[in-house]
């Protein structure tokens, strides 16, 4: 994994340790022991823990993911994961911090590099945080963070089709923060989905499907791609196995759409709300229906960039129209002076008419 990202002991000049052994700390509660690497704990002089603030998918708190998540759960590494995880997420908030802080006091972490992205999954802002500073500036990032978290522009959508999640896009797989969805239901934040409709698995997630069972309607080449053995270990670790149940699979994405469709209440398929999009984490363009369109445009964050059309399948019944193609059409608008908000790709009619050859009139 890490020399898919270009860090090898060559590019790094140093010689690269990795196992799961770890060294017992101590207890922060009776039976919470504190884990910590033994690689770093017993062969290194500092230990700097990096990684991304953000809003977490599985529980709220003033720190979420971030330098004490790290710290608290990262480095006591599998063992650590699965003792943490087994006290459950409603009482990670306030277990986080103090195993964090048990950490900070006995091993030599001399500060964390915090790292916040924009809506635009890109970084934005970098800071060295003072170990002692980590506990109080952490959840300033937090906030930092979330008011850039990158949302769907609606507050009611009848069926979201994803083209791909993974490990990458989002611990969970799709963000919940976005969806407004969790494994056991709705979160009651906005926006309220009726149907979920996932097209793929990302190639960085490796077939790690966790958070496909949020998904309503799957296609078959994203089940195939499924590693079980990664996709239940994460899982376990995380006692949440609702994540990896298997939504009902279909070959292509006009059966996906068709029966997403038909499995929404109080709505005709001619005036769905339909909304596509790459990911959780890539929002820059979306599809959408007619019937969405305006709220959309209201909401002021949005412009429509290719006017009202049909929704192309191809013979095999799979989306003609490329949302890689649209972002690089999109990155090409930009760079002759369109503003930097969210655009749109709009399109129009019933998705029962089937006149046109290989298309279905609908929205996306």
């Amino acid at each position: 994994m890490l020399a898919e990202y270009g860090i090898t002991p060559e590019s790094m000049g140093c010689e690269i340790r990795s196992s799961m052994d770890t060294v017992e700390l101590g207890e922060v509660r009776p039976g919470v022991p504190v884990f910590v690497d033994r690689n770093a704990f017993e062969g290194a002089d500092f230990i700097v823990p990096i990684n991304r603030v953000k809003v977490h998918t599985d529980f709220s708190g003033p720190v979420e993911s971030g330098l004490m998540k790290m710290i608290a759960i990262g480095l006591g590494k599998q063992k650590g994961a699965d003792t943490f995880h087994g006290q459950g997420f409603a009482v990670f908030h306030e277990l986080i911090p103090e195993v964090a802080t048990c950490t900070i006091a006995r091993a030599p972490i001399p500060f964390g590099l915090a790292l916040v992205e924009n809506g635009h999954a890109r970084l934005f802002h970098i800071e060295a945080v003072p170990a002692e500073r980590i506990a109080t500036r952490e959840p300033e990032l937090l906030v930092m963070s979330t008011d850039m978290l990158a949302r769907l522009p609606l507050a009611a959508i009848d069926v979201l089709i994803l083209d791909q999640i993974g490990k990458d896009v989002s611990g969970l797989g799709m963000d919940s923060n976005v969806v407004g969805r969790y494994l056991l239901g709705p979160t009651g934040m906005p926006p309220a989905i009726q149907r979920i409709v996932v097209r793929d698995l990302t190639a960085a997630t490796q077939g790690n499907a966790v958070g496909i069972g949020m998904a309503d309607v799957a296609l078959r080449r994203a089940v195939e791609k499924i590693d079980y053995r990664k996709t239940y270990m994460n899982s376990i670790t995380a006692k949440t196995p609702e994540g990896v149940r298997v939504p009902m699979t279909v070959d292509s994405d006009r059966e996906a759409i068709s029966i997403a469709l038909a499995c929404c209440l109080r709505v005709a398929p001619e005036s769905a709300r339909i909304v596509r999009a790459r990911d959780t984490k890539h929002l820059e363009l979306l599809y959408v229906s007619a019937s969405a369109l305006l709220d959309v445009l209201e909401a002021g964050a949005c412009e429509v960039v290719r006017p009202l059309g049909p929704i192309g399948f191809d013979a095999a019944g799979m989306l003609v129209d490329s949302l890689a193609q649209g972002l690089r059409r999109l990155a090409e608008l930009r760079g002759s002076g369109l503003p930097r908000r969210a655009a749109v790709e709009a399109a129009v009619a019933s998705p029962r008419d089937e006149a046109a050859p290989g298309s279905r009139r609908s929205g996306h």
